[in-house]
This record gives C-alpha cells, structure tokens and sequence, in this order.
C-alpha cells in the first residue's frame, strides 16, 4: 500500500474514486497495524514489550504453568500417551511413539558422512570446517564448539537459535525449549537438586511425584508449584475423577485447599472412591505410550514411587518387533526408556515377536548415504542392540546402553577415526580415543593421564582456554592440540610428550594478575597458593589485600559474600585486633565507614551468645551428635584462623567454602551443602527436602536449616526448641533462643532467605576476566606533544520516556498466553500472538517443521579481492524451492569491502508448508524409505547479484543444496558459498554447450561444477520459461529492477512478481527510493555511497579525513627518528593494549629498507596505538627497540631514537642476570 501511495503522489496510476484504497496513521505512540489494530503494551517498540514480557515471565513462573500450553510437536501423528512430542524426540534414540514411529529412517543421519572440507556433527550433521571451533555453535548439538553452554535459562528468554534449535546429546532429555537434563525423572529424587526442568516439562501430568516441594498437576497438565491451589467444578465429579483427585491429595501431601486428606489420612476416602485393589496415576501412559503406573489403596501414601508397572508394548528391536506384550513388574527405579527398550526386547515372548518391521538386523550395513559412502558401522553394542556410527566409540559419550562404545580394546579406534581425527581428540597411543571437543576441560577426566582437561598433563587447565564469541584466543590453540594428539609418538609420558610437540604456550598461559585472585586458574590451584600469595605478591594499589595474600576489588569488602578463603573480607576483616595492614589502610582511609558496615552486615550473628566473634565463627562442627538441645561453646564455635585452612571443621564444610571444591560443577563450593561422607552435595534451601546419604548429616542439617518444605518462599522458622517464629529466617534479629534463625543467611540480601540461583561468585569472575586494568607505566619519549584523552559525556535535552505498565496489564495473562511468541492487544481488548519462526499456533504452542540455513560468502578467490568498492553491494537471493517451485524467499545484504576482511554468517528460517497437501505428504514420507532414499523434493537456492547505484542487478553466481533430511521436524544446512573466478573454475563449463532454451540463461552451479541450472529470463516463467508474465511486461516492478514472476511465493499463490531491487530502493514493487546521498552529506571532499535502509549512507573519506561524513580530521601518530643503528631492514610496528587481557594488538605494521627520518601513521580511532616498535634485522641477529610508549592519548608529534639504551632485552636475560646477582 504505501508503494501504491509513491506511485500515486508520483502521478504514475490513479484508483478512480476506490474506497479500498487509504492509509491509517496511527495516533497513539503504542499502536501499529494497517488499521492501527495492535498495541503494544508497555512502552512504544517491540523491544520494549519483549523484555517486559520475559521479566513478568521470570518474576511470576508460576504464571507460565497456569495460563501457557503444553509446547507439542505434531506432524508426526502417534499414540504418544498423555506428554505430547517435542520436536526433538524424533530420531533421539528412543521410542516415545507406539511402533516406534519416531524412529523411522534415523539410520540415514546416523550414518551420514560429511565431505572433506566439512565437520561431522555427533548426530551426523555437517557444518563447514571453518565453522569448527570458531567460538559459535553452529551444530545443533553444539559438539563443534568446547564451551559450556548454561541452558537453565532458556525458560525466560526470547526464543533464539542457542535455545531453540538445540538438539540434546544422547542420554540426555530434553525440556522442550533447549534445556537438556541428564534425568527425566530425577525430579522424583530428594536427594537430587537442580537437576530438573526449569519449564517443569519433565513434571507434566505427574507433577504430585515431585520429590522436594508440593506440586499439583492442573488441567493443562502443567504444575502449580505450591499448597494454595484451587480446584473448580469439584460438585460434579465422577467417581473416577474423584479417585484420581484423592490420589494427588495423597501424593502431594495434600497441595490443593480442599484436599480431604494429606497423605497419612487418605486411605479411608480412596477406599470408597476407588477401585478395591490398584489406581491408576495418572490416568494414562507417562514415560511410554505402553507403560502405566498403578498404586495401592492401602500402601504408604509417602512414598511417591508407584507399586506396579503395567507393560502393554508394541515397539521396534533389532530384527523384529515385539507386538502388544503383556507383563507387569513391580517399579523399576532408575530405569530411563532406552532401558525399558532393552529390557521389554530381551525378555519378550515369543508369540509377541514379528519379524517384520523393527530396526534392521544388520544396521542397514549394505546401505549407503546421500553421498555414496557406504556406512561406517562396528556391531559393538552387543547387549543393548543399538546401531549406532562406528564414530560414536571412544567419543567420551555413552550411546550403547550396556555402555559397550566406551570399553573396547579390541577394535583399533585410531583406524575409524581416521575420517574425522583432526576435530576429535586422543588420549594418547597407549589409550586410543576419538574424543568430543565438548570433552575437553569439561570436569570430567574421560583420559587416564588427564590430557583432557589438562594440556599435556600439566597444571594448563583447558577449562581456563577460552573458545566463544567474547574471546576466540583459544580456538587455534585447541585445533592445534587435537592435531598433536594424533601424533604417533605421543604416550603417557610427559617428558616425551613434551620433547615431540612444539606447540607454544602463549596462548594458554594465565596472565601474571591471574595469580593470587582468589579464582583457580591452573589445574593443581597453585595460582592461588597461599603461601606464595602472603609471601611475594603485591596488590595493586585500588585492591584489598587478604591475610592470605589474595587480591580482590575494594567494592567486595563486606559484601556479604566471601572472596578471601579466610573470610578477611567478612566475618574475618577485624579478628584478634581491629587494625588493618597499611596496605589496606590506603585502600580504606575512613575506617569508620567499614566499621558501620561490618555492624550492619555482621552484629547479629547465630549463635552470638556462646561463640566470642572476635575470635571465632559460629559454625555446626562436624563431630556434632544428633542431640542439638545441648548447645555448648565446642559444639558451636570454631577459631577464625580455621577458616580457609583446608580442613573441614563445620558442617557441610561452610568454613571450606572457598577452598573446598564443588563435587557437580566447576569452581568453589560456595553456598551449597557439602554431605562430606559421600563426596555429594545439596543445595541449602533443600535441607530438609533433599538429603545426604548420611542420615546423621543429614538429620542435623535439616533441623538447623529449617526451611519451610511446602512453601519456600516463606520464611517461617522452627527453632531448636520447637517455637515457631512467624517471618524470621534471617531478618536480622536473633529470634531463637540461640539466634539460629540467623544461621547461614544469605547476607547479600538480608531481606531474602532464598539464596541466589547464579553460581557461586561465577560474576565476580566473569567481572575480573574482563575489567580494564591500569598498568603504570613511563612515557617515552618524554620530548613530545600529544593530545591527552578524557572521557567525553554527551548530555541531551531529548527527555527519555519511560512507559510504566498499570496494575491491568501487569496483572494480565498476555506475558504468559502466547507461550514462546510475544503477545500484543487487539482493538476489541483480546490477545494476538506473534510467533517467532520456531512456534506456530493461535498461542504458538505448536513446534515448526523447518530448515535453518547457515550461510558464509568466501570472496577470498573473486574478483572482489582485486577490485574493491565500497559502493558495490552483494544480495544474496536465497529461495527455499519445493519441486523448483519457490516455496519462500529471503534476502542478505553484503558488502565485498568488509566481507573480505571478517568471517560473517547469515542466518534464516525457512518452514515447510502447512497446507494439507505438503503436510500429507510429509507425514507418509516419514515411513517410505525409498521415497527417502531416492527423491528429494526440496532444496535450497542461492543466487547472488551485484548492487551498483542506478543500475540494474547483474547476476553473478548460484548455488543450490538439495535437502535430503526433509523428513525430519528441523534441519540445519551450513554452508560456505564460495565465489570463485570464472577462470580458476575447474573443467569445462557445462553451459558452453547452450543446454538451456531461448527464454532462459545458463548458470554454472558452483557448487557442483559439472552440474549447470536453466534460470528464466527476466519476466519469463512456465515450465520452459517460454509465458511472460503480463504484469512484469506492465512495469509491476520499477525501473532498474528485475522482475521474478514465480519467485513471490507458492505458499501465497505466487499471485505477484517478485521484484529485485537495485542499491537505490526496497519494497515489494522497488517503489521506494532512499537515496541520501542527494544532499551531499560527506564533507571534506568525501564520497557518499546509499546503503540499503532508507535515510543512510557511508561516505568514502579522503586520507585526512574520517568519521560518518568526513568531519573529523584523522589523527596521526609523527616521530621524527634523530638516531638510529645501522640494519639491512626495519619492520615498524603499532599495537594497542588490551587493558583486559594485557596483551598486545598489531595494528598497524610496515616494513622499509632504510627507516625514514619521519614516522607518519594516520588512523581512525580516539586513541593513539600505546606503543609503537621497531624491528631491526641484521646479518647477526634480529633486536627490538621502543620508540615510543604513551597510553590514553589522541595523538602524539615528537622526536625519539633507536639506540642501546632503548633496546628491548628479552625477559631470559633478565632472569639470567637476576640469577647471577643471586
């Protein structure tokens, strides 16, 4: 419409009086829509909306359960049982529909082989090679990449690629929005903590099993996390429904208000209500489609575990398929479905066996892949039967039930690992393996001589090895260390090991303010030693020192939360004597104001009547009885030197915290609560609900804790003595008779008993890793002038307005109604959701069917390196074909001039269609295999044109991938489109010989050389391209553009054209013109260059001249050289610091035979390179000397020198004489 609007003013069409023609300008700052219909909710951009919506999301979960839906994948039509599919149980590895239709045809990803230059995901997808460890996941799996991923909060994000596309690895479950857990049923589990599902996908339909707090199962399936929940329409009940409410009564303690029983009173009511001997809960299957759970009426209503496990199975095993098998067993505790699969296909009766329609026997061995590979397959799983890739053994990864992948020493793993060797990592030659990048520095050794999670078996701790998009040090340093650990010398020796590999350290070296941090940096902790940190280290001048010699920022001083081990910065700051070491004297000048902080924090502790706490802290030890009534100074006290001393003298090793290591995850103990007889943990507020497996710790720490088991939040507390006292779990006063309701708490916020889900000081790290230091050092030369930089604020008159939600909205449904998608209001007051790609539905409750397309344009061997304009545009025209029919369209914008320089990728969502007829014909395709294996009806297109100003678009290249893995709900294809000169193109060109008709071009496809593509002519379309489309042929399309009659969209009708754009307009008809260049923006001589988005432009600057419209003089770094020292050649070099990391960036560099009597160097940037260097080769030897050295200046105008006295003296030198002094 607003194309038709430009064409109107412009007098190009007129519409005669039609009423059907008119824009709305919508008054109101929230609204939008042709008819201004939406509004958005809070604040005036979609931005705004979406983030308010998260934080209400984040603030109230348990809206989410009441007012969202079960997320459902369902394409594939199955007898699931009552939890619907996610869309990443098809091909897992596990039968979650009857007959296992889920599982149909997986063997061909299974068995996928990549080509050369690509990287074979674990569950065989490809990737480009260059995509490997490039700090970006870009497998679905995420095995390309050895960073963790924290996938806990994906609940409360907006929907993304990390989150949702992810795939789990095997023998992990997934939670339906990117969370995997290792357990789908460890929520059952007191003793486990934080290991379920965020979302409670994993609770579903059975949410009363929850084995800490009171669930309650709601209608939608989903879970209502406390006791205050309230059933409707309970007068019209069946007698079933009256059963099954009893038995969620029983189950959950009695969770919901009206329950008649709370579980040790319910037998009497089941009794009437249900059937005489077993219930059924819940009321159909859960873990299987084929497995049901029956309780007795008379059992013990603590127990959450059902009695009696009902098997009524038709599933797949290897060879055959076992038909509606019949068996009952008591519960299977432990049991995951692969082990039932296992079970149920062992022990099956023969009359319920067909040999017919399970897994192939012999793993489908003859078969081969979409690449003419045959498969590379080893029978090692010989119990469990799985067919799995022979790339899957020794990979660090468990996919044989009976675990048979990771204990071979039979076959040679080095031989069928040979394909993908240089992504996978090796042990060494006496323990062969084929090892993950995702098992490296992961905490969990998987080699006996620890190689990796240490580099080499030293104290390197790959962990510490950053690899991610903030930081890619590492990313070399790890791909060199997979290439060394295939050489065929390497042994468990590591004097040998390290005589056979030259790989350098530097990348992998702690930096030297690492040391004595208070955080572990090397594998043996040696950098925090503390007896090293007391006796050499110095703090900087703004950092409080520890008594142990630690260094940690002043702001962290009485914070509430330990950073020294001996808690010098806490309860320990004033022990013995209240002076501070001179240090932190300067550090903190008004000793008054740590002295009000310590009270505040610190005056009201547990236990302050028997401990003196100038001396000792209040602890439980650890040699305490069950019996607490005693209270007494040597059952509660410990001196303050012990904290920190390695030794456990507390209770859940709470004096240890920052010594002690976690026994689930990396870095410290922290908060949680060590069960030290078992080398386990649980989390705090889980005192009581989660146990350890000693009873005693146990017992002990539950009494002391006293944390409310039905509601958590709550903050009633039981003392010792067994008063309750309302609200007073760490308020602040000594409420119990010996202050134990103060025990522990969280002094960060002590307002809030609940301590902090965020790992324990994970930010603080994070924090060190990356904050500016200040090193302080000399200028040289000292004989110049430069501009000294400030930081310059901006200030502005525009007034920021902030949209502050009312109570209405606030307390709405629309944060939580459209599940993944965002909610706007509608005009009449109701709810539209817009879905992100992943989602459809009216809610977006249901998952997409879809391919996601990775996509990089090498230029490297085109034209474009020769030739290089700033004003020239690449449009990649990627087109989503279905039987070369154009299903949907996408468009990339790129320019040569800044692709060349930087690996970009760009990324699209493209969905198969949900009309009836495609989404038929996807789901039969599911089940024929040789519809599988030989047509492949949809493909990917990417054609590419070069954008000139005023010109039309000039094809330059094409590409197109077939999809093979069509069948499967997501799919992602990654590629490297390279645009290689015509003349480096490897044989002939098919398209000499003219193949294509008169209405058509010929294209070579790039990416299959042999191969060529008939593309219609501008305005032509049919089958042979010979119909022209009438309205191309009436100027659908503006001038300059290209006009594509079937490349709009078959989804739509393909009813328009669809137009391609030349650099100076957009829009669906190119009516649009955004070229800003008109007014001549760029000064100084400049060259102004339109971009794509309207109302901008890039100038081209002159050399003098830089900034968006040339405005700003470019600053110059001018040396005048008045002494040098006589060289063949000098390369001079400009770096900056990173005030971070401290390590220096090049960059600049320029190599002269003779150096000039003046040094010029312009540049772009605020600040001048920090140090500028020169290297001076010679016959003899090649030395290094610094010519100038000046920090946080604008520019710099001086004379230096190279001579002896500022030559640069290798650090060896240095010690050697520093050795000889000694």
């Amino acid at each position: 419409m607003v194309e038709e609007y430009s064409r109107y003013i412009k007098q190009s069409i007129k519409f005669d009086n039609d009423d059907s023609k008119y824009l709305c300008e919508c008054s109101h700052s929230q609204s939008f829509g042709k008819h201004c219909e939406y509004f958005l909710p809070v604040g005036t951009t979609f931005d705004e909306t979406i983030q308010w919506e998260l934080e209400m999301k984040s603030t109230y979960p348990w809206r989410i359960q009441m007012y969202s839906d079960i997320l459902c994948y369902t394409t594939l039509i199955c007898d699931y049982g009552l939890l619907c599919l996610d869309w990443r149980d098809i091909c897992d590895g596990k039968q979650q529909c009857m007959s296992g239709y889920d599982e149909e045809n997986c063997d061909k990803l299974e068995f996928n082989e990549c080509d050369d230059d690509e990287y074979r995901c674990m569950n065989g997808m490809c990737i480009p090679d260059e995509s490997f460890l490039d700090g970006e996941y870009d497998c679905m799996d995420f095995t390309d990449e050895k960073q963790l991923f924290d996938d806990k909060n994906c609940t409360y994000q907006a929907a993304n690629l990390q989150c949702d596309d992810r795939l789990c690895l095997p023998n992990r479950w997934s939670c339906g929005d990117g969370q995997c857990i290792k357990q789908r049923f460890d929520f059952q589990n007191t003793k486990l903590v934080g290991t379920d599902c965020t979302s409670r996908r994993s609770e579903y339909y059975i949410c009363e099993l929850y084995g800490r707090y009171k669930r309650w199962t709601l209608p939608n399936g989903k879970c209502y996390p406390s006791s205050r929940y309230e059933e409707s329409n309970t007068k019209n009940r069946t007698m079933v429904q009256e059963c099954i409410y009893l038995v969620k009564c029983a189950l959950s303690q009695g969770a919901e208000t009206k329950c008649p029983c709370n579980g040790t009173s319910c037998i009497d009511a089941l009794n009437k209500a249900c059937p005489p001997v077993n219930i059924q809960y819940p009321n159909g299957s859960i873990i299987a489609p084929y497995i049901r759970h029956f309780y007795n009426a008379t059992r013990n209503w603590k127990q959450k575990l059902s009695d009696l496990m009902v098997f009524n199975a038709t599933i797949k095993c290897r060879g055959y398929m076992i038909y509606q098998y019949t068996t009952i067993l008591p519960y299977l505790y432990g049991f995951d479905l692969r082990d039932f699969e296992v079970f149920l296909c062992s022990n099956s009766s023969i009359s319920s066996i067909i040999p017919m329609n399970g897994y192939d026997k012999y793993c489908y061995n003859d078969s081969i892949t979409f690449n003419n590979h045959s498969y590379n397959f080893i029978d090692v799983c010989k119990y469990s039967m799985e067919c799995i890739s022979a790339y899957r053994i020794g990979d660090g990864i468990v996919n044989c039930q009976d675990k048979m992948d990771e204990n071979q020493s039979e076959i040679n793993i080095s031989n069928i690992c040979q394909n993908v060797k240089r992504h996978r990592f090796r042990c060494s030659s006496e323990e062969p393996s084929c090892l993950y990048v995702i098992n490296l520095g992961d905490f969990d050794s998987n080699c006996n001589n620890n190689y990796d999670e240490s580099w080499m078996g030293t104290d390197m701790m790959l962990s510490k090895v950053d690899c991610n998009s903030q930081s890619k040090d590492g990313c070399e340093f790890i791909r060199q260390y997979i290439n060394m650990s295939w050489n065929s010398n390497t042994n468990n020796n590591n004097n040998n090991n390290n005589n056979n590999f030259t790989l350098q350290l530097s990348s992998a070296r702690i930096p030297f303010r690492a040391y004595c941090d208070t955080f572990w940096d090397l594998y043996s902790k040696d950098d925090e030693n503390v007896t090293t940190c007391q006796t050499w280290w110095i703090c900087l001048e703004e950092q409080w020192q520890c008594r142990t010699g630690q260094c940690i920022d002043k702001k962290w001083v009485l914070d509430g939360e330990w950073d020294c081990i001996d808690a010098s910065d806490e309860e320990n700051i004033f022990a013995f004597d209240t002076n501070l070491s001179d240090h932190n004297t300067k550090v903190f000048k008004n000793f008054s104001v740590l002295q009000d902080k310590f009270r505040h924090l610190y005056g009201i502790q547990a236990f302050s009547t028997i401990c003196n706490l100038s001396r000792e802290y209040p602890c439980l030890r650890v040699n305490m009885s069950d019996d607490l009534y005693t209270m007494s100074h040597d059952r509660l006290c410990i001196s303050l030197e012990q904290i920190g001393d390695g030794y456990l003298d507390c209770l859940g090793g709470v004096d240890e915290r920052n010594f002690q290591e976690h026994c689930d995850r990396p870095g410290m103990l922290g908060r949680d609560f060590l069960c030290a007889s078992s080398k386990t943990w649980i989390a705090q507020s889980s005192a009581c609900s989660a146990e350890c497996p000693d009873t005693h710790e146990a017992s002990i720490a539950c009494t002391i804790y006293g944390y409310n088991n039905d509601r958590p939040k709550v903050k009633d507390y039981r003392c010792i003595n067994h008063t309750h006292k309302i609200q007073a779990r760490c308020d602040g006063k000594n409420d119990c008779l010996f202050g134990e309701d103060e025990y522990m708490c969280d002094r960060r916020n002590l307002s809030d008993a609940k301590p902090s889900n965020t790992l324990y000081r994970k930010q603080k790290e994070i924090y060190v890793r990356n904050a500016d230091q200040n090193p302080h050092l000399p200028q040289f030369p000292l004989d110049v002038n430069n501009t000294k930089f400030n930081d310059i604020y901006i200030s502005t008159n525009d007034s920021i307005t902030t949209s502050t939600p009312s109570s209405e909205v606030t307390s709405s449904l629309i944060s939580y109604w459209c599940n993944r998608g965002i909610g706007i209001q509608i005009y009449n007051g109701s709810i539209v959701c817009f879905c992100p790609p992943q989602y459809y539905g009216d809610r977006c409750q249901y998952y997409s069917d879809r391919v996601t397309v990775y996509l990089h344009l090498n230029l490297s061997p085109s034209i474009y390196t020769e030739s290089i304009g700033s004003e020239i545009v690449i449009k990649l025209l990627v087109l989503f074909l279905y039987k070369n029919q154009v299903l949907t369209t996408d468009e990339f914008h790129l320019q040569p001039v800044v692709e060349i320089s930087s690996y970009r990728k760009k990324i699209g969502y493209f969905l198969y269609s949900r009309s009836f007829k495609l989404l038929e014909e996807k789901r039969k395709r599911h089940f024929n295999r040789s519809n599988i294996i030989h047509e492949h009806h949809y493909s990917i297109r990417i054609e590419a044109y070069e954008l000139n100003v005023f010109k039309t678009p000039v094809f330059i290249a094409i590409w197109q991938y077939p999809i093979y893995f069509d069948y499967l709900p997501v799919f992602r294809l990654a590629k490297v489109l390279r645009l290689i000169k015509s003349t480096e193109i490897d044989g002939k060109n098919p398209c000499l010989k003219n193949p294509c008709n008169q209405y058509q071009q010929c294209h070579q496809l790039l990416n299959q050389k042999s191969a060529y593509i008939c593309v219609c002519k501008n305005n032509f379309r049919g089958t042979d391209c010979s119909i022209i489309d009438h309205m191309c042929k009436n100027n659908h399309c503006s001038g300059n553009a290209l006009c594509k009659p079937n490349y709009r969209s078959l989804i739509s009708g393909n009813i328009l054209p669809y137009c391609i754009c030349p650099a100076t307009h957009f829009g669906h008809r190119c009516e649009l013109v955004h070229d800003s260049c008109i007014s001549n923006p760029c000064q100084n001589n400049g060259t102004c260059f339109p971009t794509l988005k309207p109302n901008e432009f890039s100038c081209l600057c002159t050399d003098h001249y830089h900034g968006k419209q040339c405005d700003m003089k470019t600053k110059a770094i001018s040396l005048k050289i008045n002494e040098t020292i006589k060289h063949d050649a000098v390369v001079i070099q400009y770096f900056d610091i990173n005030f971070s990391s401290l390590k220096l960036i090049l960059v600049h560099q320029h190599p002269y035979c003779n150096i000039p009597h003046v040094l010029e160097y312009r540049y772009t940037k605020t600040i001048a390179p920090a140090i500028v260097l020169a290297k001076l080769y010679s016959n003899i030897q090649t030395e290094i000397y610094l010519i100038s050295l000046h920090m946080h200046v604008r520019s710099i105008d001086g004379v230096t020198q190279i001579s002896e006295r500022n030559r640069c003296i290798h650090v060896r030198k240095l010690l050697e004489t520093s050795e000889g002094m000694l």
